[in-house]
């Protein structure tokens, strides 16, 4: 007679006990993510079961309708292999003390409040609730929009954190500047003037911060950082929901074996633009069953595309070609800077990740404006995406093409000889 769960479930088991947090899964069945279909799970053995659960109401017509054709299993009903596979891939590679386990939810900002909860229900169970409830987080930092995140979210507070955040929360966010060169000093400073007994973590974004204005990190004020706060206990939470997947150049957002975060975050490009998040994190913040879990992370889709994303974003990564786009844009966007020094007040970034700061936010608006309406006057405009308080990001594809990318810089430099105009 065969045995369940059978042996290739045994392996997803054993894999998923090991890089996986723990969830509220109970379930035995690893389903063949291929076989299963409407109302039958096929599992990786060949055993067949009816579905009388439905991913707790996620697959209300079955699996792989043929109006979806959509693989429904839901990471937290019991174990999904493509799941498994992309956690190990990320447990093994990122720059997170190991041993490390991953959670998968739907958004970066999803990710940012399973690690804050990871951390503190380590100081639940160490007897630490109440003695180490404060978080640090950085000036014109973003974390999210729900409301687990928003302290670390004040790149606009007036509008993106103040109306909804509570005062006893605030009272636990303590706020540092941004680890720059010029910030240094007053980090050092801030730093001696606290009690950091009483902090729990640290969220940052590495290496450069997004949404505030695409301001690049330096290296040794964030070792100083990292090693006053490490000696004293504190978790570090490092986001690279923004920075990761190679747009600062790296797979994580940064490349220095000196920084081994407890936690790293990441989203957006991960899924390749299905909605995805991860926190990667050392085992021993690892949950107790049932303290955390979600609906659709690990959902087969999103994980086989971000699989594929990791790999061909490793390429490009590995092979120079985000150095090469960094190159082009670190040269045209100073060129651009030098000849208008009337509209252009600094260029900043790092890899495929580059800001252009305005003399005014009117300024900076109308450039956009300016940018986009080119595509009627020379049948190609520019998309772009403000940042800070005056600033234009550049954020193109990391694979996009270098001709593609020197006309983008000469519609570029058009539109700012339009605004000159205009301005002058």
């Amino acid at each position: 007679m065969k045995e369940f769960p059978g042996p290739d479930a045994r392996m997803w088991l054993a894999k998923n006990k090991k890089y996986y947090a723990t969830n509220t899964q109970t379930s035995l069945i690893v389903p063949d993510e291929e076989k299963s279909h409407l109302s039958v799970i096929v599992d990786v053995d060949g055993f067949q079961f009816i579905d009388l659960k439905c991913g707790a109401g996620v697959s209300n017509l079955g699996h792989q309708h043929k109006s979806t054709n959509i693989r429904h299993f839901e990471h937290h009903d019991g174990p999904v292999p493509s799941a498994i596979e992309f956690a190990e891939i990320l447990a093994e590679t990122a720059p997170v003390k190991k041993p490390a386990k991953v959670f998968f939810c739907n958004s970066g900002a999803e990710a940012n409040e399973a690690a804050r909860k990871a951390c503190q229900a380590f100081r639940f169970h160490d007897g630490e609730r109440y003695s180490r409830n404060k978080a640090i987080y950085c000036v014109n930092g973003f974390a999210g929009r729900t409301m687990g995140v928003l302290s670390a979210t004040t790149s606009k507070a007036k509008v993106q954190r103040d109306p909804f955040i509570t005062d006893e929360e605030l009272a636990r966010s303590i706020y540092i500047p941004y680890p720059t060169k010029e910030n240094s000093r007053q980090i050092i400073d801030t730093l001696r003037g606290l009690d950091l007994r009483w902090v729990d973590r640290n969220l940052i974004e590495l290496f450069c911060q997004g949404e505030g204005g695409i301001i690049p990190a330096d290296e040794e004020t964030v070792r100083y950082l990292y090693d006053e706060l490490q000696k004293m206990g504190i978790f570090w939470i490092t986001d690279a929901v923004q920075c990761g997947m190679g747009r600062t150049g790296s797979l994580f957002g940064y490349d220095f074996s000196w920084l081994e975060s407890d936690l790293l975050t990441m989203g957006k490009a991960l899924g390749d633009g299905l909605p995805i998040g991860a926190v990667i994190f050392n085992a021993n913040l690892d949950w107790r069953p049932g303290e955390h879990s979600n609906t659709f992370g690990g959902n087969p889709t999103v994980m086989r595309a971000g699989i594929s994303a990791f790999f061909e974003i490793k390429r490009l990564v590995e092979s120079g070609e985000v150095k090469k786009v960094e190159q082009v844009l670190r040269d045209w966007l100073h060129f651009f800077a030098a000849g208008h020094r009337d509209l252009i007040t600094e260029v900043r970034g790092i890899g495929a990740m580059w800001a252009v700061e305005f003399a005014t936010p009117e300024m900076r608006n109308r450039f956009r404006e300016v940018a986009e309406n080119m595509t009627v006057s020379h049948g190609m405009g520019l998309a772009l995406l403000g940042c800070g308080e005056k600033a234009v990001r550049i954020m193109p594809p990391l694979n996009i093409g270098l001709v593609e990318l020197k006309a983008a810089m000469y519609l570029f430099g058009l539109a700012l000889e339009d605004l000159s105009r205009v301005t002058s």
